[in-house]
This record gives structure tokens, C-alpha cells and sequence, in this order.
């Protein structure tokens, strides 16, 4: 008996070992999963089998503190950012008392305190019964699929996906989608503000003809901005999109057939976090994930114009393009929610100071004054008005004031009047103006009330500062205020992130000063030494002689603009908007070009190049010849010591021409030619796409 005790000790051992490492098994596998009796609840959670995504309860930030959600966020980051709400319209009290679990249906259901349903997936369960799962997927799709007990514990079955309710948020691998079948169209809508998961006003979507490009609209219904059709991984309406998600390997997919059309987009490299948003200011917006800085970092934003944005600064409000902050209210209004105005969030729009009298005569015994009109000169005049007979201004102003539910007219020799609240109100800014007359309370434009006396008292210390500005004024103030307006326009101009910038030709005239520091010039024009206002040194090239038009030189500067190396100068920036005039901009190297260092006299012991030097410059120039040979498909020609410019850092090498291309397109293959100059040691050659389609051109040896 003694004997026999090792064996069945270690008989039990070896029982145990694997009873504990199978229960580990499936720890594992559930941890991503939930399943009929093992629902969420409180601060628990389920993450993804690869950790980028986590879902559980949660309240947002900027939320009211009784209001939780059920949600999706990346798990990885240090920022909490939800990218889908599963209860949107209704949230629960109290996380710890309710619970996310598979309903005795088979359907994933979140129920509160009083195990009443808050939301459901509603998908047809009928076949397998309560027999489902839910699985977190690491693309951060929620999936609810039979249940499996294969190896993966996945099935093929899907019966419902968090991708086909895309919430605010489109992630890659999700579908901008149109069902031919059912007419429905699956797209983006917005939080009604900031903490608030609830549907908002405005929504991205594919178009609804079923065109190759998506469209942003507002309530639904009025469309505001489109992006153009896709061409390969360009929309036109886009330009920066292309410019910098080709060196972050996305690419997007148009798929239309007979039973669906839809976009997606995906990226080469699954680590890469980054999310499109319907924001709640009504522009859509492309962030990505800067682990460095531990903050997200926005791409772009569409519209750019942010008062191209329907119903921006909600009713009664005026947006500027220009001032720092986007709405303000007509005078006579304020905000009617102030605190949401303190963080951005104008949608809720402006209410009266004062009630109108809306043809109401007396009040007590004394005749009540009727309601009179403000003139606001160089507004651009909203949409939605309607035409009246009045041949003249009076009877214009005669026909609304006889409306109570008149809110403002306009007359310019016909009769315009608005009805109900004032939307899209917009300073011009130097556009096209029109003068509205904004119907308000006789008292408000009387001088009396506290907001009146005030505005007045301003208006009196307004016009005395003026008076003493210009008095005191002389040319240096004078040509002090137009350099800082100058810089206010081209703030946010910097070229550190990557991107393409469009230019204007007057911020260009300003960093570099009308074009008066002239660095040098060659076959394709002159090259300008400029400063943008965060000390950014760039290099400005005025380019003569080129026959494209707009549309092409704009599809080359976008290659050029995917052309990144160590060992290359980059292309910051464009211009188009100077009539005939092209411009390029692009890195300035302060240590100026390769020729002064080998060529010339050196006045010091220290500006003699050693052989390492030299070597590291040379290797340079071989890394960067490769790079545009080999990898990104672009013929180099000449190649000579003075475009070459030596950085500070090390001397390693950059080819700086940065000239405009001419793109070959075969039949899936494209080559890029770049500053090609006539040579005697010129000699034939071909140059190979990716598919093999041979493309004639001429080549310089490079020695």
C-alpha cells in the first residue's frame, strides 16, 4: 500500500494539471466572448483576442453622471475612446445592477435594474435558440454567432454585426453600405453633443445614387458636401487623404453588384489605430493615434469651410469663418444653452432676450410698441426664405410685420421673407453680402434693458479707441498690423504632419516676403527662401514653362506628396490659386547644396570633408537613387552635386529637386519621371512597372 501512493499521487497531479490548463483554455477563449450564463455587469468586461478593443459599461466624457452606456472602446491607448454605443437612445442608471447577456431568445440584450429590456440585436434567432455567443473581434466588430465548440470557438454562422449599425465611428473593415433590396442605406450619424451618445443632426453616408463618393447631410435630408467620386484612392474632394494615407498603407474599395453597393477602406498594417468620425459640429473627421504624444491626431476635417456646415451655429446664430470662435448670436439673442457654447457645441442655436409683441396692441392701459427691425449689412442671407408681391421696401417690411411668424426680410427689388427660426446666418467676409433686416422686439433697438446699454457703452469706447488709434498711428503701427494679420492667415500652415498643404498665393508672397530672397534658379524656375510663422524654414519654386492644367499638376503634386524618405527632401505644399501661376514648397536645408562642400575652397580645417563624410553622402545618394528607382517607381535623370543638399545632421545625403512629374500609366503599372534635363551622356532605356509593361524613356548614367 505504501508502495502505491507515489503512483496515485502522481496519477492525480497529472489529472489536475490538465483539468486546470483545459479551464485555462477556455478562460481564454471566453475572455472575449459572452455567453448564456455569462452576462456583463458593473466594471467587467470582454476584450479582444489580440487586446486592441475591450466593450463594456461606460459614460463618456463631458456625461451626465447617471447615464451609462454599453460600448466599444480601444483598449490599448490611453485615452478612453468609444467607437460604438450599443443603447444610444437609452441609456441605465446604474451599470452594477443591470447586465449585458444572452436572452433566453438567443439574442445579446442589455436589461436594467428591473430586468426590463434597454436594447437588443433583434437578429433572427429562431434556429438555434438561446444556443448563441457574442464575440469581440480585435477589428472591433461585435459579432452574435452560434455557438461553437470547434477548436477556434468561432462559427461561420453570423446572425447579427456591430458593423452593419455603424454608430458615429467607421473603423476599417466596416461598410458604407446601400441595399439594393431594401433601399436602406447604412451610414455614419453624429452624437447629439458632447457626452451624449444619443443620434444627432448630421450624417455621412454613401450616396444614395449610388455613386462612388460619400455624402454629408443634415437631418437626413440636405446634403452639404460631397467628396466626389473615388478614382483608384483619390477623392477629389480630399486631396490630403491621398497625400498621407499612402504612406500609412490604407487603401479604399468601392464594390457595387446586384444585391449591394458599399466603401470600405483597410490597412496594410493591422496595428495602425485610426477611426473616422461624424463629428457632432457637423464635419466629418479622420483621427489617428500618436503613441508618442499619447493624443490623437486629427488628419484632416470635411468641410473645411466650417460654415459650410448646415445649420452650424443653430437658430439665430451668425458664423464666422474667420474669428476664433465659430458662432456668435444676432444681437437681441443669446445662447440657450451657455455652457455648451463654452465648449464648442453652437447646434442648440440662440433664443430672444425680449419676446416679440406679434401684433399683440395693448398692454394694460397703454398701447404696446410694435416690433421693429435691425439692419445687419454684409451677411450672406439664408436659404429657405419665400417670395412676397411688396414692390418696395416698406411694403417688404409692412408684409412681415403683419406676419407674427415672420422672423426677418431682405429687398433687392424683390421681397424675400423668413419664417420661424433664422438658420445659416453668415458674415461674408468679402463674399457675396446682402443686407436682412432681423425682426426683434421694439425695445431692443430703443436702448433700453441692460444688454442694450451695454452694447451702446461699447459702441461709445469702441469709436474713442479708434479715434485715438489714429491719431496716434504711424507707418511702422501701420505696416505692424498688416505683417500680423498676415501671420493670422496663415496659422496652422505647418508642414510637420506629413501631409500635402494646400497653399494660398498671398500666404506665399507673405513667408517670403513678395519673393525677395532668392536662393537660386534652373530650367523649371526660381526657388525662394520662406518662413512660416512657427519658424518653419521652407524652400519656395516657382515653376515656369509647364502646359498641364490644373487637374494634372494637382494629381502630380499628390504622387509626389506619397514620395517619403530619410534620404529624400519632402513636398510640403501647392499652389494653384494664382491664376496661371504654379507653386511648390517643400523642405529648406540649412547647410545649403552638396557642390559648396566639395567643390569649393574650404576657409577652415573644420569645412574639409573627411572620407568618412564623404562615404555617408555618397551612400545617401545611392539609398534615395534606390528608393525612387526600385521602390516607389520614379526615374531620376540628371543628377548632378548642386541639387544635392548636405543637412546639418550628419551629412546624409537628400536629392532636393522636387519638380513636377509626368505620370505613365500601363495597364496597371505607373513610373514617375523627375527632372529631366537634357544630357550629351543621355542614352536609351526602359523603364518596368509592376506588371511588367515597358515604358520608353531616357535615363542618365549616373556617376
Amino acid at each position: 500500500m505504501a508502495g502505491a501512493t507515489p503512483r496515485a499521487a502522481s496519477c492525480a497531479f497529472i489529472v489536475v494539471f490538465v483539468l486546470l490548463a483545459l479551464c485555462g483554455v477556455e478562460d481564454a477563449r471566453s475572455a472575449d466572448t459572452v455567453a448564456a450564463g455569462r452576462p456583463l455587469s458593473g466594471d467587467q468586461r470582454i476584450v479582444s483576442r489580440g487586446g486592441k478593443f475591450a466593450m463594456g459599461f461606460f459614460q463618456p466624457d463631458g456625461g451626465d453622471a447617471g447615464r451609462w452606456y454599453v460600448g466599444i472602446w480601444y483598449n490599448n491607448i490611453s485615452v478612453q475612446t468609444p467607437v460604438w454605443v450599443a443603447n444610444r437612445r437609452m441609456p441605465v442608471s446604474d451599470p452594477a445592477t443591470s447586465r449585458l447577456a444572452i436572452a433566453h431568445n438567443g439574442n445579446l440584450a442589455l436589461f436594467d435594474r428591473n430586468g426590463s429590456t434597454v436594447w437588443s440585436t433583434d437578429a433572427n434567432t429562431t434556429a438555434v435558440g438561446n444556443g448563441t455567443v457574442a464575440v469581440l473581434l480585435d477589428t472591433g466588430n461585435l459579432l452574435l454567432t452560434r455557438a461553437s465548440s470547434n477548436a477556434t470557438g468561432r462559427s461561420s454562422a453570423v446572425l447579427w454585426q456591430s458593423f452593419d449599425h455603424i454608430g458615429d465611428t467607421w473603423l476599417a473593415g466596416g461598410k458604407l453600405r446601400l441595399d439594393k433590396r431594401t433601399g436602406v442605406i447604412q451610414g455614419m450619424v453624429s452624437w447629439r453633443g458632447r457626452g451624449d451618445p444619443a443620434p444627432g443632426e448630421y450624417a455621412l453616408q454613401l450616396d444614395p445614387a449610388g455613386a462612388p463618393q460619400y455624402v454629408l447631410l443634415w437631418n437626413g435630408t440636405r446634403e452639404y458636401w460631397v467628396t466626389g467620386d473615388l478614382t483608384g484612392r483619390i477623392f477629389p474632394g480630399v486631396l490630403e487623404v491621398a497625400a498621407w494615407g499612402g504612406s500609412a498603407g490604407y487603401s479604399f474599395q468601392f464594390v457595387d453588384n446586384d444585391v449591394e453597393s458599399y466603401l470600405t477602406y483597410n490597412f496594410a498594417d493591422n496595428s495602425t489605430v485610426c477611426r473616422f468620425v461624424m463629428d457632432a459640429s457637423g464635419q466629418v473627421k479622420w483621427w489617428f493615434w500618436v503613441e508618442a504624444m499619447r493624443s490623437w491626431g486629427l488628419v484632416y476635417a470635411e468641410p473645411k469651410a466650417r460654415c459650410a456646415v448646415r445649420r452650424r451655429c443653430g437658430a439665430f446664430g451668425v458664423c464666422s469663418e474667420g474669428a476664433p470662435a465659430a458662432c456668435d448670436c444676432a444681437r437681441g439673442f443669446s445662447p440657450r444653452s451657455p455652457a455648451s457654447w463654452g465648449v464648442g457645441e453652437y447646434v442648440g442655436g440662440c433664443v430672444r432676450d425680449v419676446e416679440l409683441m406679434c401684433g399683440k396692441n395693448s398692454s394694460g392701459s397703454r398701447m404696446a410698441e410694435p416690433d421693429r427691425f435691425l439692419e445687419m449689412d454684409g451677411v450672406r442671407l439664408p436659404d429657405d426664405g419665400s417670395l412676397a408681391g411688396a414692390r418696395s421696401s416698406g411694403d417688404c417690411e409692412s408684409a412681415c410685420l403683419g406676419d407674427c411668424s415672420c422672423s426677418a426680410y431682405a429687398f433687392n427689388g424683390i421681397c424675400v421673407l423668413w419664417h420661424g427660426d433664422l438658420v445659416n446666418l453668415q458674415d461674408s467676409l468679402g463674399g457675396a453680402t446682402g443686407r436682412l433686416f432681423l425682426r426683434l422686439a421694439a425695445s431692443e433697438l430703443r436702448g433700453t434693458g441692460n444688454h442694450q446699454k451695454w452694447r451702446t457703452a461699447a459702441i461709445a469706447i469702441g469709436a474713442a479707441a479708434i479715434v485715438c488709434l489714429v491719431v496716434a498711428a504711424s507707418v511702422l503701427v501701420v505696416h505692424s498690423a498688416r505683417g500680423r494679420r498676415i501671420s493670422a492667415r496663415i496659422q496652422g500652415l505647418s508642414a510637420g504632419d506629413g501631409r500635402v498643404i494646400g497653399f494660398k498665393y498671398r500666404d506665399l508672397q507673405s513667408i517670403t516676403r513678395n519673393f525677395s530672397d532668392k536662393l537660386g534658379g534652373g530650367a523649371f524656375g526660381s526657388v525662394f527662401r520662406g518662413e512660416l510663422s512657427d519658424r518653419i524654414v521652407v524652400a519656395v519654386k516657382k515653376l515656369e514653362g509647364l502646359r498641364q492644367g490644373e487637374k494634372q499638376f494637382r494629381a502630380e503634386v499628390s504622387t509626389l506628396g506619397t514620395v517619403q524618405h530619410v534620404n529624400l527632401i519632402r513636398l510640403l505644399g501647392f499652389c494653384t490659386d494664382g491664376g496661371d501661376r504654379k507653386l511648390i514648397v517643400y523642405e529648406y536645408m540649412h547647410n545649403g547644396s552638396l557642390d559648396r562642400h566639395l567643390f569649393r575652397a574650404p576657409t577652415s580645417t573644420s569645412d574639409t570633408l573627411s572620407w568618412a563624410a564623404r562615404y555617408r553622402i555618397a551612400l545617401g545618394v545611392a539609398k534615395g537613387l534606390a528608393y525612387l528607382h526600385d521602390e516607389c517607381c520614379v526615374l531620376r535623370l540628371i543628377l548632378a552635386p548642386s541639387p544635392i543638399s548636405a543637412p546639418l545632421s550628419n551629412f546624409l545625403a537628400h536629392d532636393s529637386v522636387v519638380v513636377i512629374v509626368r505620370i505613365y500609366r500601363g495597364s496597371d503599372a505607373r513610373c514617375v519621371r523627375a527632372g529631366v534635363h537634357p544630357s550629351p551622356r543621355e542614352r536609351r532605356a526602359h523603364t518596368f512597372g509592376r506588371s511588367g509593361a515597358a515604358q520608353s524613356g531616357d535615363m542618365a548614367d549616373v556617376h
